[in-house]
């Protein structure tokens, strides 16, 4: 996680985001972006020659009647096939784009006397949004208003698949889209016509909720609802309304509209036992409590702590790191609820067993850093002394100052508070010292740490900022031994 260099720990920690988007953004996208396709029943391995496809869609344009339907089950068996077996799919959708097939099928579908070829034709389109060109030439011949009143037929379930692929291409897309479907689609909802229940349903309105600049708060209350009502339907629903949450839920103004919706969805991810979906709760409570700390309490009090150890202590590597940068900034509150829930799950003592242990990757580490060096860094006198008693937690500190990180501002940022609260904790020591003597200068010596802030002095790798805090603590702690 990038940590933007800054001396403030809280303004740190509440820019610490930037990177956490990179590295999430595609397990994100993999549940949201995902188009879905009509797959052919024909496993049959077919290569179309260029010429068979202009034929196909010649044929398409030209005939009619029961010619015209053989052509159409053959394009549309091509479209459930050419992304697996042909050998050039960029010449299949540059040919389909190239002619007038798109805005054919479109008149053939408003006048189509049987159900079968207007469910053929829609089939059709959904495979064609695999095309970006054939996508735009779709909406430019206003597919979006064509297909509209199909969803009070039985095609609803591939209208509304058709309408999550479109919107689920970008901004415009997803305007277009938006701007035709709503009204219907609220009313129909409203009237027991649409179900919270279609997965169909819930992808549409998550792609709603994608992209930026977002979609106009007014009117979407009423997708909001049929979000939460869709939410405990099943866990494959409840993870694609989570993602959209999280991508809608950007803002203060989004939190504060939703605030009793987000406590809600939040209690339900943090009590479901899917670890997936629990990874999409702990990203949204992290874009939260980067925010404000208004809703530390409630989450503690629904012991997040204790399951977020639980994630921990399973090891899947994506969820512990997502779990560590949230942790980290809400350890980073200093609320009293907080303070009691560190000493309570003993996170310290699995904080440092995770830095000292040998199988924990580099990139994981750099989170536990993270998360070590803001809980030392809220803890006051009392709790520091009880902290240091854990066993090889001054070797954990130690460990601290081996993580490899490339960039030297990243480096520096998590150096600069690692030495605050080194200082902070000689402070305490020499408070208690007896004759002088700081039994926590003379074990931070006895790990060689001392050797190591020294070394921070000269290090061309770290700010001028940390090698002056290392120089400073040096020559008041350690020049006179």
């Amino acid at each position: 996680m990038y940590r933007k260099y800054d001396t403030s720990l809280a303004a740190q920690c509440s820019l610490r985001r930037n990177q956490t988007e990179i590295d999430r953004h595609g397990r994100r996208e993999d549940l949201l972006m995902s188009r879905r396709e009509i797959k052919s029943e024909d496993n049959n391995s077919v290569d179309y020659s260029e010429s068979h496809i202009t034929n196909v869609l010649r044929g398409l344009v030209n005939c009619n009647g029961e010619k015209f339907n053989e052509y159409l089950f053959e394009f549309k068996t091509m479209c459930e096939n050419v992304r697996s077996t042909c050998s050039n799919v960029d010449m299949f959708y540059e040919k389909v784009q190239n002619s007038l097939t798109v805005k054919r099928l479109l008149q053939v579908l408003t006048t189509a006397d049987t159900e079968m070829t207007k469910n053929v034709i829609i089939s059709v389109f959904i495979n064609l949004t695999f095309s970006q060109a054939c996508l735009k030439q779709m909406l430019d011949n206003q597919l979006e208003y064509i297909v509209l009143p199909l969803l009070s037929t039985p095609h609803q379930t591939n209208v509304l698949w058709l309408y999550a692929n479109l919107s689920g291409e970008n901004a415009e897309t997803r305007d277009s889209v938006y701007s035709a479907t709503k009204e219907t689609l609220l009313q129909m909802y409203q009237t027991d016509c649409l179900k919270a229940s279609s997965v169909e349903l819930i992808r549409l309105i998550s792609n709603f909720c994608r992209f930026k600049p977002h979609i106009s708060f007014e009117g979407f209350d009423g997708f909001f609802k049929i979000l939460m009502d869709s939410l405990r339907v099943s866990n494959d629903n409840a993870k694609c309304v989570l993602s959209a949450f999280l991508n809608l839920v950007d803002s203060d103004e989004a939190v504060h509209r939703y605030e009793s919706n987000i406590l809600s969805v939040i209690v339900y991810g943090i009590n479901n036992s899917d670890l997936e979906l629990f990874d999409i709760i702990v990203n949204f409570i992290g874009d939260i409590v980067y925010r404000t700390d208004n809703y530390i309490d409630t989450f503690i009090q629904r012991e997040l702590m204790e399951r977020m150890i639980t994630a921990l202590q399973v090891g899947d590597e994506n969820v512990s790191k997502d779990v560590l940068w949230c942790l980290s900034n809400i350890v980073a509150s200093n609320l009293t609820s907080v303070h009691n829930k560190i000493e309570q799950t003993g996170i310290v003592k699995l904080l440092i067993e995770m830095l000292l242990c040998n199988t924990t990757a580099n990139k994981l580490r750099y989170e536990v850093a993270w998360c070590f060096v803001n809980i030392l860094s809220i803890l006051d006198e009392e709790e520091i002394t009880r902290v240091v008693q854990h066993q090889n937690f001054f070797e954990a500190m130690k460990a601290v100052t081996f993580i490899q990180i490339k960039r030297k501002d990243e480096k520096s940022s998590l150096m600069e508070f690692f030495l605050q609260s080194v200082r902070k904790i000689l402070t305490i020591g020499n408070i208690h010292s007896v004759n002088g003597y700081n039994i926590y200068a003379s074990s931070i010596e006895e790990n060689k740490l001392s050797d190591i802030i020294f070394s921070f002095i000269d290090d061309c790798e770290l700010s001028l900022d940390v090698s002056e805090e290392a120089r400073e603590i040096t020559e008041k702690y350690f020049c006179d031994n």
